[in-house]
């Protein structure tokens, strides 16, 4: 029965979007080989979708959940300075390396990797600094997550540093510039979100105080160590070729890459859950079995669902970009951009994650369809950005630097749940569909018009990870004026109006 439920959902968040592409497919007359394959990956990414999110649920939420709740004993942090300092530098280290883990598992990073490879010489090196870059940000989550530090505070402090090195990047080497903001979106994918966003539930459940948002903001700063990583490499790492994968394949060898991929990105996942169970966990053997039924689920899904994506969704994008950017209809681009990118935010498997999460935790104060319609509208702005850049070469700069600036103002402005839904929904939001669908059909755009495709097409998933901090920053940010009006409409109830703001809109704590 919940198969079925899961399987209802994919067909609604992918046939939207799907039905889109295959009837400009249709319209612009390309090859029917690659409308065939489109047809065969869209099946693939529904039953993929349908077994992925069939097994987070049961084996991804729940592993992170009681790893995060088991690592920090509250005893121990009340037992004197020197027990609590020892016990936190054991979580420090641990909390390194389950980032470093889940990070090298992310298949997302590995295909930004491949298409830097001719620049850095090994695809290592950029996976093994942004892997650490993730773990030394879960530190940080995590010391958040025991001691209560505020959310945007540590955002300003975090993305100060990240555009402090943009500059420099945007003097030495301005081409790496998009590439980084990227790998901040590449990296949070559907490996990572799952697990680092139940590890910190999992933490912020020892501290009895928590409260909503205590929940959430774990996968915003784990974003901001991809950043500074990359920049750092950009400056190291100044020369070379960028090397664009081709998109599609013959489908055995597409199957067998994500077979390898999937392996790979699993593996460590299974092996920190297993060492976890026999050092701290314990859980009986019937949910040990549910759990690695669920792990099986997840590696079976995201084999299925990537195997779809790259042999009929990349193809065809990029196809599709390529063939309206060189048609006279090429002005149908931003329309295009507008529409695709309402739709394609239903078909990213860790979209779904994120918003049951939201209403479970907010106890349905925040409702999920809302979270949905502001990603929505942040993605189909995100794409509409995207568009113009391909077609007129306009520089990434000049959008990243101002929209940061006010999302993170509006940190201050705002509820602070709303705060860190916002930037964990950035990280979300640029997930597989944005890396291996919407990246090559910009630059399909891009290499039709002769632009430059490493400053005019990517940074595409930079923006579809920022939109989100605004459009969701936007929805507290009217929830507040409503609120605040509704409470001036009824001055004899002011003080319980306000009471009330503070319980259900900022703070939650019922």
């Amino acid at each position: 029965m919940k198969l079925l439920h899961k399987l209802k959902e994919a067909l609604i968040s992918v046939a939207p979007v799907s039905a889109i592409v295959l009837i400009l497919l249709f319209s612009f007359g390309v090859d029917k080989s690659v409308i065939i394959n489109f047809v065969i990956g869209f099946i693939m990414i529904v039953a993929g979708i349908t077994l992925f999110s069939l097994g987070v649920d049961i084996s991804m939420i729940t592993i992170g959940e009681n790893i995060g709740s088991k690592l920090i004993n509250k005893q121990k942090l009340k037992q004197g300075k020197s027990s609590a300092a020892r016990q936190l530098v054991v979580v420090m280290i641990i909390s390194l390396i389950l980032g470093i883990a889940v990070t090298v598992a992310e298949p997302d990073l590995w295909v930004l990797a491949g298409q830097l490879e001719a620049v850095f010489g090994s695809k290592l090196l950029l996976v093994f600094p942004v892997a650490v870059g993730v773990g030394f940000f879960l530190i940080i989550s995590v010391l958040r997550g025991v001691f209560g530090f505020k959310l945007n505070y540590l955002l300003l402090g975090s993305y100060a540093l990240v555009f402090i090195l943009a500059i420099i990047l945007q003097v030495v080497n301005p081409e790496f510039l998009a590439v980084a903001f990227d790998s901040g979106g590449v990296t949070t994918g559907p490996i990572t979100v799952p697990f680092v966003m139940a590890f910190g539930i999992g933490i912020a459940s020892v501290r009895g105080d928590n409260k909503a948002e205590d929940n959430f903001g774990i996968v915003a700063l784990c974003s901001v160590g991809p950043l500074i990583a990359v920049m750092l490499l950009g400056l190291f790492f100044p020369g070379g070729e960028m090397i664009i994968e081709s998109s599609g394949g013959a489908f055995g060898s597409v199957l067998l890459g994500c077979l390898q991929e999937v392996s790979i990105a699993i593996a460590p996942v299974v092996a920190v859950f297993l060492i976890f169970q026999f050092a701290k966990l314990r859980l009986p053997k019937k949910k040990v079995a549910v759990i690695l039924s669920g792990l099986l689920y997840v590696y079976l899904g995201l084999i299925i669902f990537l195997t779809g994506v790259k042999y009929g969704f990349s193809e065809a994008g990029s196809v599709l970009g390529h063939t309206i950017a060189n048609s006279k209809y090429s002005w149908l681009l931003m329309p295009l951009g507008v529409v695709v990118g309402f739709f394609i935010v239903f078909a990213e498997p860790a979209v779904h994650v994120l918003t049951k999460q939201v209403e479970e935790i907010t106890t349905g104060t925040i409702k999920r369809r809302s979270v949905m319609l502001a990603l929505m509208f942040g993605m189909a702005v995100a794409l509409l950005i995207g568009v113009i850049r391909a077609m007129y070469g306009v520089s990434l700069w000049w959008f990243i630097a101002p929209g940061y600036a006010i999302a993170l103002a509006l940190t201050f402005a705002v509820p602070k749940v709303f705060t860190a839904i916002a930037f964990d929904s950035g990280g979300v939001a640029s997930g597989p569909m944005a890396s291996t669908f919407i990246l090559p059909l910009i630059i399909g755009v891009a290499d039709a018009l002769g632009r430059n495709v490493l400053t005019d097409a990517f940074g595409t998933v930079a923006l579809i990870a920022m939109t989100p901090l605004l459009t969701i920053q936007i929805l507290g940010l009217v929830g507040v004026i409503k609120s605040r009006r509704a409470a001036r409409n009824a001055p004899v109830q002011t003080n319980k109006a306000i009471e009330g703001l503070d319980l259900e809109i900022i703070e939650f704590d019922e």
